[in-house]
Protein backbone atom coordinates (compact mmCIF):
# COMPACT_ATOMS: atom_id res chain seq x y z
CA UNK A 1 0.00 0.00 0.00
CA UNK A 2 1.08 3.50 -0.85
CA UNK A 3 0.62 6.62 0.77
CA UNK A 4 1.35 10.36 -0.46
CA UNK A 5 1.23 13.28 2.33
CA UNK A 6 1.01 16.89 0.79
CA UNK A 7 1.98 19.71 3.52
CA UNK A 8 2.63 23.57 3.08
CA UNK A 9 4.36 23.38 6.28
CA UNK A 10 7.99 23.45 7.60
CA UNK A 11 8.44 19.32 8.95
CA UNK A 12 11.85 20.50 10.57
CA UNK A 13 9.35 22.67 13.11
CA UNK A 14 5.93 20.72 12.56
CA UNK A 15 5.69 18.04 15.12
CA UNK A 16 2.27 16.96 14.02
CA UNK A 17 3.43 16.50 10.55
CA UNK A 18 6.16 14.02 11.54
CA UNK A 19 3.88 12.31 13.66
CA UNK A 20 1.52 11.49 10.76
CA UNK A 21 4.18 10.57 9.05
CA UNK A 22 4.86 7.90 11.64
CA UNK A 23 1.35 6.16 11.88
CA UNK A 24 1.00 5.90 8.04
CA UNK A 25 4.25 4.23 8.05
CA UNK A 26 2.46 1.77 9.80
CA UNK A 27 0.28 1.31 6.25
CA UNK A 28 2.28 1.79 3.42
CA UNK A 29 4.73 3.14 1.67
CA UNK A 30 5.11 6.90 2.50
CA UNK A 31 6.02 9.51 0.36
CA UNK A 32 6.11 13.25 1.59
CA UNK A 33 5.72 16.35 -0.23
CA UNK A 34 6.90 18.99 2.06
CA UNK A 35 9.40 22.02 2.90
CA UNK A 36 12.19 20.52 5.07
CA UNK A 37 15.75 21.06 5.60
CA UNK A 38 17.95 18.55 3.34
CA UNK A 39 20.23 15.85 5.35
CA UNK A 40 18.02 16.84 8.56
CA UNK A 41 18.44 14.62 11.34
CA UNK A 42 14.39 14.47 11.69
CA UNK A 43 13.87 12.69 8.28
CA UNK A 44 13.22 8.91 7.72
CA UNK A 45 15.44 7.09 6.00
CA UNK A 46 12.14 4.89 4.48
CA UNK A 47 10.08 8.00 3.61
CA UNK A 48 10.57 9.51 0.44
CA UNK A 49 10.62 13.30 0.83
CA UNK A 50 9.98 15.65 -2.03
CA UNK A 51 10.95 19.19 -1.40
CA UNK A 52 8.20 22.03 -1.92
CA UNK A 53 9.51 25.12 -2.90
CA UNK A 54 8.10 27.93 -5.21
CA UNK A 55 9.99 27.31 -8.05
CA UNK A 56 8.85 23.55 -8.35
CA UNK A 57 5.37 24.29 -7.51
CA UNK A 58 4.36 23.79 -11.17
CA UNK A 59 5.89 20.36 -11.21
CA UNK A 60 3.21 19.08 -8.47
CA UNK A 61 1.41 18.41 -11.18
CA UNK A 62 3.13 16.00 -12.67
CA UNK A 63 4.51 14.13 -9.16
CA UNK A 64 0.47 13.85 -8.84
CA UNK A 65 0.24 12.26 -12.41
CA UNK A 66 2.53 9.77 -11.93
CA UNK A 67 1.55 8.75 -8.34
CA UNK A 68 -1.72 8.33 -9.56
CA UNK A 69 -0.09 5.95 -12.40
CA UNK A 70 1.50 4.16 -9.54
CA UNK A 71 -0.88 3.50 -7.28
CA UNK A 72 -4.44 1.75 -7.47
CA UNK A 73 -7.80 3.16 -5.82
CA UNK A 74 -7.33 1.09 -2.46
CA UNK A 75 -3.85 3.79 -1.85
CA UNK A 76 -4.08 6.75 0.28
CA UNK A 77 -3.11 10.56 -0.46
CA UNK A 78 -3.07 12.74 3.12
CA UNK A 79 -3.76 16.41 2.66
CA UNK A 80 -2.37 18.30 5.44
CA UNK A 81 -4.18 21.29 6.99
CA UNK A 82 -6.14 24.09 5.75
CA UNK A 83 -2.97 25.81 4.09
CA UNK A 84 -2.93 22.58 1.28
CA UNK A 85 -6.31 22.90 0.66
CA UNK A 86 -6.13 25.43 -1.81
CA UNK A 87 -3.75 22.77 -3.85
CA UNK A 88 -6.13 19.88 -3.17
CA UNK A 89 -9.22 21.55 -4.47
CA UNK A 90 -6.63 22.12 -7.65
CA UNK A 91 -5.61 18.66 -7.73
CA UNK A 92 -8.97 17.03 -6.54
CA UNK A 93 -9.86 16.00 -10.09
CA UNK A 94 -6.89 13.86 -10.54
CA UNK A 95 -6.36 12.61 -6.76
CA UNK A 96 -10.42 11.37 -6.22
CA UNK A 97 -9.84 8.13 -7.06
CA UNK A 98 -7.66 7.25 -4.23
CA UNK A 99 -8.61 7.42 -0.84
CA UNK A 100 -8.43 10.98 0.37
CA UNK A 101 -7.78 11.86 3.73
CA UNK A 102 -7.91 15.06 5.37
CA UNK A 103 -5.93 16.57 8.63
CA UNK A 104 -8.13 18.92 10.34
CA UNK A 105 -5.43 20.13 12.58
CA UNK A 106 -7.29 23.21 13.58
CA UNK A 107 -11.03 24.36 14.22
CA UNK A 108 -11.43 27.67 12.61
CA UNK A 109 -14.71 28.89 11.08
CA UNK A 110 -15.00 31.76 9.24
CA UNK A 111 -16.25 34.37 12.37
CA UNK A 112 -15.87 37.98 12.84
CA UNK A 113 -12.46 38.06 14.77
CA UNK A 114 -10.74 35.72 12.74
CA UNK A 115 -8.17 37.26 10.47
CA UNK A 116 -8.55 38.00 7.00
CA UNK A 117 -5.65 35.50 6.03
CA UNK A 118 -7.50 32.42 8.38
CA UNK A 119 -10.86 33.14 6.44
CA UNK A 120 -9.17 32.63 3.39
CA UNK A 121 -7.66 29.53 4.70
CA UNK A 122 -11.11 28.11 6.62
CA UNK A 123 -13.07 28.95 3.46
CA UNK A 124 -10.93 26.41 1.04
CA UNK A 125 -10.99 24.49 4.41
CA UNK A 126 -14.83 24.25 4.10
CA UNK A 127 -15.03 23.67 0.29
CA UNK A 128 -12.56 20.55 0.33
CA UNK A 129 -13.32 18.69 3.69
CA UNK A 130 -16.73 17.85 2.18
CA UNK A 131 -14.72 16.08 -0.75
CA UNK A 132 -12.55 13.72 1.80
CA UNK A 133 -13.13 10.26 2.28
CA UNK A 134 -11.77 10.57 6.02
CA UNK A 135 -11.58 13.36 7.77
CA UNK A 136 -8.98 13.72 11.01
CA UNK A 137 -8.98 15.38 13.87
CA UNK A 138 -6.73 16.51 16.48
CA UNK A 139 -9.11 15.32 19.83
CA UNK A 140 -12.49 14.10 20.17
CA UNK A 141 -13.89 17.66 21.13
CA UNK A 142 -12.82 18.98 17.56
CA UNK A 143 -14.02 15.83 15.65
CA UNK A 144 -17.51 16.17 17.67
CA UNK A 145 -17.47 19.99 16.32
CA UNK A 146 -16.55 18.70 12.84
CA UNK A 147 -19.17 16.60 12.32
CA UNK A 148 -21.77 18.48 13.24
CA UNK A 149 -20.41 21.91 11.26
CA UNK A 150 -19.45 20.08 8.48
CA UNK A 151 -21.43 17.03 5.66
CA UNK A 152 -18.52 14.92 6.00
CA UNK A 153 -18.55 11.60 4.00
CA UNK A 154 -17.57 9.58 7.50
CA UNK A 155 -17.40 10.27 11.12
CA UNK A 156 -14.02 12.29 11.71
CA UNK A 157 -11.63 10.08 12.86
CA UNK A 158 -9.70 11.45 16.36
CA UNK A 159 -5.95 11.29 16.23
CA UNK A 160 -4.54 13.09 19.53
CA UNK A 161 -0.93 15.31 19.22
CA UNK A 162 0.33 12.46 21.55
CA UNK A 163 4.16 12.83 20.27
CA UNK A 164 7.67 13.11 21.32
CA UNK A 165 10.23 15.76 20.46
CA UNK A 166 13.78 15.29 19.86
CA UNK A 167 13.84 11.28 20.65
CA UNK A 168 17.02 8.89 19.93
CA UNK A 169 18.23 10.57 17.04
CA UNK A 170 18.93 13.87 18.63
CA UNK A 171 21.22 12.35 21.31
CA UNK A 172 23.47 10.74 18.67
CA UNK A 173 24.51 13.41 16.89
CA UNK A 174 25.96 16.59 17.20
CA UNK A 175 23.44 19.32 16.53
CA UNK A 176 24.40 22.89 15.71
CA UNK A 177 24.07 25.68 18.67
CA UNK A 178 22.94 23.51 20.88
CA UNK A 179 25.71 23.91 23.45
CA UNK A 180 25.76 27.62 23.56
CA UNK A 181 21.78 27.83 24.00
CA UNK A 182 23.44 24.92 27.01
CA UNK A 183 25.54 27.49 28.54
CA UNK A 184 23.00 30.59 28.67
CA UNK A 185 20.54 27.99 30.05
CA UNK A 186 22.72 26.84 32.89
CA UNK A 187 24.87 30.18 33.34
CA UNK A 188 21.10 31.02 34.65
CA UNK A 189 20.67 27.61 36.38
CA UNK A 190 23.73 27.92 39.18
CA UNK A 191 21.46 28.24 41.92
CA UNK A 192 20.30 25.08 42.32
CA UNK A 193 17.06 26.45 44.50
CA UNK A 194 15.67 27.54 41.06
CA UNK A 195 13.28 25.61 38.94
CA UNK A 196 13.31 26.16 35.34
CA UNK A 197 10.21 27.00 33.95
CA UNK A 198 9.54 26.84 29.98
CA UNK A 199 7.41 28.15 27.47
CA UNK A 200 7.78 27.17 23.30
CA UNK A 201 4.98 28.98 22.33
CA UNK A 202 7.03 32.46 21.54
CA UNK A 203 6.23 35.60 22.65
CA UNK A 204 2.78 35.94 21.86
CA UNK A 205 -0.56 38.21 23.31
CA UNK A 206 -2.88 35.02 22.21
CA UNK A 207 -0.55 32.67 24.23
CA UNK A 208 -0.86 35.07 26.98
CA UNK A 209 3.04 35.09 26.85
CA UNK A 210 2.99 38.35 29.21
CA UNK A 211 0.96 37.32 31.87
CA UNK A 212 3.60 34.29 32.36
CA UNK A 213 5.99 36.24 32.33
CA UNK A 214 4.77 38.58 34.95
CA UNK A 215 4.01 35.69 37.29
CA UNK A 216 7.28 34.36 36.81
CA UNK A 217 8.75 37.80 37.90
CA UNK A 218 7.26 37.51 41.15
CA UNK A 219 9.51 34.57 42.15
CA UNK A 220 12.80 36.15 40.89
CA UNK A 221 14.68 33.64 43.52
CA UNK A 222 12.65 30.64 42.75
CA UNK A 223 12.15 30.88 39.00
CA UNK A 224 13.82 30.93 35.84
CA UNK A 225 11.95 31.27 32.49
CA UNK A 226 13.25 30.09 29.24
CA UNK A 227 11.13 30.84 26.37
CA UNK A 228 11.49 29.45 22.48
CA UNK A 229 9.65 30.50 19.37
CA UNK A 230 8.77 33.99 17.69
CA UNK A 231 8.93 37.60 18.01
CA UNK A 232 12.78 37.39 19.82
CA UNK A 233 13.34 40.58 19.21
CA UNK A 234 9.92 42.02 20.84
CA UNK A 235 10.75 40.06 23.97
CA UNK A 236 14.16 41.33 24.28
CA UNK A 237 12.83 45.17 24.15
CA UNK A 238 10.23 44.20 27.16
CA UNK A 239 12.25 41.97 29.11
CA UNK A 240 14.70 45.17 29.17
CA UNK A 241 12.59 47.63 29.92
CA UNK A 242 11.27 46.20 32.44
CA UNK A 243 14.74 44.61 33.86
CA UNK A 244 13.72 41.16 34.16
CA UNK A 245 16.91 39.04 35.21
CA UNK A 246 15.12 35.83 35.25
CA UNK A 247 13.02 35.55 31.98
CA UNK A 248 15.16 34.36 28.64
CA UNK A 249 14.01 34.66 25.46
CA UNK A 250 16.10 31.86 23.15
CA UNK A 251 14.64 32.11 20.22
CA UNK A 252 13.07 29.58 17.45
CA UNK A 253 15.05 25.88 17.32
CA UNK A 254 14.44 23.23 15.23
CA UNK A 255 12.98 20.23 16.72
CA UNK A 256 15.98 18.13 17.60
CA UNK A 257 17.49 20.60 19.15
CA UNK A 258 14.49 22.00 21.29
CA UNK A 259 14.22 18.03 22.50
CA UNK A 260 17.79 18.77 23.56
CA UNK A 261 17.16 21.88 25.40
CA UNK A 262 13.94 20.76 26.91
CA UNK A 263 15.84 17.96 29.19
CA UNK A 264 17.52 20.87 31.25
CA UNK A 265 13.44 22.18 32.18
CA UNK A 266 11.25 21.49 35.35
CA UNK A 267 8.89 22.58 34.45
CA UNK A 268 6.32 23.58 30.81
CA UNK A 269 3.60 26.50 30.54
CA UNK A 270 1.06 24.95 28.55
CA UNK A 271 -1.41 28.53 28.35
CA UNK A 272 -3.66 28.91 25.27
CA UNK A 273 -7.30 31.98 25.24
CA UNK A 274 -10.33 30.70 24.61
CA UNK A 275 -11.49 33.49 22.36
CA UNK A 276 -12.19 30.95 19.38
CA UNK A 277 -13.58 27.44 18.92
CA UNK A 278 -9.40 26.54 18.10
CA UNK A 279 -7.98 28.02 21.23
CA UNK A 280 -11.08 26.64 23.61
CA UNK A 281 -10.49 23.44 22.36
CA UNK A 282 -7.00 23.27 21.70
CA UNK A 283 -5.46 20.37 20.93
CA UNK A 284 -1.64 20.61 22.31
CA UNK A 285 1.07 18.81 21.43
CA UNK A 286 3.38 20.53 23.54
CA UNK A 287 1.72 18.52 26.57
CA UNK A 288 2.82 15.40 25.75
CA UNK A 289 5.75 16.37 24.25
CA UNK A 290 6.90 17.90 28.05
CA UNK A 291 4.91 14.63 29.41
CA UNK A 292 7.60 12.56 27.21
CA UNK A 293 10.84 13.98 29.03
CA UNK A 294 9.25 13.98 32.64
CA UNK A 295 8.50 17.80 32.76
CA UNK A 296 5.08 18.59 34.09
CA UNK A 297 3.11 21.41 33.41
CA UNK A 298 1.24 24.18 34.26
CA UNK A 299 -2.10 25.01 32.15
CA UNK A 300 -4.63 27.12 31.06
CA UNK A 301 -8.14 26.05 32.37
CA UNK A 302 -9.06 24.87 28.55
CA UNK A 303 -11.37 21.78 28.60
CA UNK A 304 -8.93 19.46 26.92
CA UNK A 305 -6.03 20.09 28.64
CA UNK A 306 -8.13 20.21 32.39
CA UNK A 307 -9.06 16.59 30.82
CA UNK A 308 -5.70 15.72 30.58
CA UNK A 309 -3.91 17.23 33.87
CA UNK A 310 -7.04 16.00 36.03
CA UNK A 311 -7.21 12.35 34.69
CA UNK A 312 -3.32 11.50 34.49
CA UNK A 313 -2.15 13.90 37.60
CA UNK A 314 0.51 15.36 35.14
CA UNK A 315 0.46 19.05 35.82
CA UNK A 316 -2.06 21.62 37.23
CA UNK A 317 -4.66 23.59 35.15
CA UNK A 318 -5.91 26.60 37.10
CA UNK A 319 -7.88 30.02 35.41
CA UNK A 320 -5.13 31.56 38.00
CA UNK A 321 -1.61 30.83 36.39
CA UNK A 322 0.27 32.51 39.45
CA UNK A 323 -1.73 29.95 41.81
CA UNK A 324 -1.02 26.90 39.45
CA UNK A 325 2.86 27.76 39.60
CA UNK A 326 2.99 27.59 43.52
CA UNK A 327 0.71 24.45 43.57
CA UNK A 328 3.12 22.53 41.19
CA UNK A 329 6.26 24.19 42.98
CA UNK A 330 5.39 22.83 46.27
CA UNK A 331 5.10 19.17 44.72
CA UNK A 332 7.13 19.13 41.91
CA UNK A 333 9.16 16.13 42.69
CA UNK A 334 5.71 14.06 42.91
CA UNK A 335 4.06 15.40 39.43
CA UNK A 336 7.51 14.62 37.57
CA UNK A 337 7.43 11.19 39.09
CA UNK A 338 3.48 11.10 37.54
CA UNK A 339 5.07 12.23 33.98
CA UNK A 340 7.01 9.05 33.66
CA UNK A 341 4.37 6.94 34.46
CA UNK A 342 1.90 8.06 32.15
CA UNK A 343 4.31 8.58 29.62
CA UNK A 344 4.73 4.61 30.05
CA UNK A 345 0.75 4.09 29.47
CA UNK A 346 0.70 6.38 26.38
CA UNK A 347 3.59 5.08 25.24
CA UNK A 348 3.99 6.83 21.50
CA UNK A 349 4.80 3.62 19.17
CA UNK A 350 1.82 2.23 20.49
CA UNK A 351 -0.34 4.87 20.16
CA UNK A 352 0.81 5.32 16.51
CA UNK A 353 0.29 1.95 15.57
CA UNK A 354 -3.10 1.88 17.13
CA UNK A 355 -3.90 5.34 15.63
CA UNK A 356 -2.79 3.20 12.22
CA UNK A 357 -5.05 0.06 12.85
CA UNK A 358 -7.94 2.88 12.73
CA UNK A 359 -7.18 5.09 9.66
CA UNK A 360 -6.68 1.60 8.26
CA UNK A 361 -10.11 0.36 9.30
CA UNK A 362 -12.09 3.40 8.37
CA UNK A 363 -10.25 3.31 4.91
CA UNK A 364 -11.62 -0.42 4.40
CA UNK A 365 -15.76 1.22 4.73
CA UNK A 366 -15.54 3.93 2.09
CA UNK A 367 -17.26 3.58 -0.74
CA UNK A 368 -16.19 4.28 -4.10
Amino acid sequence: MKVLIFSVSNYDRDGRLRALVNIFCHIGEVSVITKYTPNSNLLRSDVNYYELTFINCLRLFKYFFNYMRRTSNLDFILIDNRKAAFFALLFYPIIRHRIVIYDMREFYLCEKYNSFRNKIGTYFESCFINLADLVLCANQQRARLAEVQHDLKAKPIPIENNRQIGGDVASMVKLDGVEEFKKIILAGSQDKERINFVSTDGFSIERRTLEIIEVCWQFPKKINLFIFGKNQQKAHKYIADHGLKNVVHLGSVDGNVLGELLGLMDVGFVVYSSHDLNNKYCASGKIYEFIHLGIPVVTSDNMPLRKITHNAGIGVTNKNIRAGVEEIIDNLEQYKARCLEFSKEMEVGRFELTSAEVILSKSREVKR
